[in-house]
């Protein structure tokens, strides 16, 4: 069994998740880590949730989303087991939570341009990304992630990265930078996707 746990800050209207991550077991040794574009629907339970709306943060138990069950069925698949011990780590191109990403994606940038929100300030240390065995790299290829403000938050993202050496894994778009979502809207396609990637993985640790 597994349980997904999250801390939240809200600010004004807007929320945003400063961390997330899929616990199976009690260890925390890292089963991997993973870089999305940004906090979809997944909400905590509503008890912690009430806590955020009154304190204006909150860490607990999560509710997961459908792609955060993908995560669940791709890192099973990888590590071969459904009885893991550890925990995988969810990382976001910017922190602001919203269920429709065109929609996150136009908030965050005004709230760059009113300085706001300063995306350096949401990057992972260099020494939490080297405990990860690997990272999957899957936010989407659409074309409102393509924006110059994201385009800068990719390649910084992309950098740190390459900094720390973790072998990485995901479908890539034909544009060289952006890779494919790691939770497909079809059922067909969420099972190819994890194919895909138990492929990778298999030749990457060969």
């Amino acid at each position: 069994m597994f349980q997904v746990y999250g801390t939240y800050k809200k600010k004004g209207n807007h929320v945003f998740r400063t961390s997330a991550f899929i616990q199976w077991g009690t260890s925390t040794q890292s089963l991997g880590g993973c870089l999305l574009l940004n906090p979809g629907s997944a909400i905590l339970e509503e008890g912690i949730h009430l806590k955020l709306t009154r304190d204006g943060e909150a860490a607990g138990v999560v509710r997961p989303d459908l792609t955060m069950r993908q995560l669940v069925r791709i890192v099973e698949r990888l590590h071969d087991s459904l009885f893991l011990e550890g925990r995988f780590h969810i990382y976001n191109l910017f922190t602001l939570q919203h269920p429709k990403a065109k929609d996150g994606v136009n908030q965050v940038e005004a709230l760059i341009a009113s300085g706001e929100y300063i995306p350096e300030d949401h990057f992972a240390q260099l020494e939490a990304l080297r405990e990860h065995p690997f990272m999957i790299l899957g936010w989407g290829v659409d074309k409102w992630t393509s924006s110059s403000p994201l385009n800068a938050i990719r390649d910084q993202w992309l950098e740190k990265i390459d900094q720390s050496n973790v072998p990485t894994i995901g479908i890539k778009h034909e544009n060289g930078k952006d890779y494919y979502h790691v939770c497909p809207q079809l059922n067909e396609n969420k099972l190819h996707m994890i194919q895909k990637l138990t492929d990778q993985h298999y030749f990457m640790t060969k």
